[in-house]
């Protein structure tokens, strides 16, 4: 047995070992920092989403209140249009009883 060749070898294995244990290193601190990278995204993403859903639902407010005043309106406005109606058919009832000429 040549022990100078076994040496070689082993330390050959040993520093292709470290070189892919480094390189190892390299890959999973480069990962960790993706990972990281994309909680960071990801985090920032859901704060603007949860901002757009506060908006969102402002928006929401402000439509249903400003559809409750024009709800609001339209039942003034035909009230308005009831007794407007009724006025007229007194004042028609009035003026025929006057005979229509209006004495």
């Amino acid at each position: 047995m040549d022990i100078e060749k076994t040496m070689e070898f082993i330390l050959e294995q040993q520093a292709e070992f470290a070189t892919r244990q480094a390189n190892s290193a390299q890959q999973i601190e480069a990962l960790g920092q993706a990972v990281r990278d994309l909680l960071h995204v990801a985090t920032l993403q859901s704060e603007r989403l949860d901002a757009h859903d506060r908006r969102l639902e402002a928006q929401e407010k402000r439509r249903e209140a400003q559809e409750k005043r024009l709800e609001a309106q339209e039942k003034q406005s035909e009230a308005f249009q009831q007794r407007f109606d009724q006025f007229l058919e007194r004042f028609d009832a009035y003026l025929r009883g006057r005979g229509g000429n209006g004495r």
